[in-house]
């Protein structure tokens, strides 16, 4: 998992962050997306978390 995290900042790092937002909000924003994140099934895309239609609740716009 940190090399995940390690990699966003990489990735991330030069952009302007609030002065709220710290690496453990960071954290878990990351792994949201990946516990979150789309799996085949024969019926289609799941989310790999609870096994909803993807996008599932968490990724869908609000």
């Amino acid at each position: 998992m940190q090399s995940v995290v390690d990699a966003v900042e990489k990735v991330c790092g030069e952009l302007p962050m609030p002065r709220h937002v710290t690496g453990e909000h960071v954290r878990a924003a990351v792994r949201a997306l990946v516990v979150h994140s789309p799996e085949s099934w024969p019926t289609g895309q799941l989310c790999r978390s609870d096994h909803t239609p993807y996008p599932c609740r968490l990724l869908r716009p609000a």
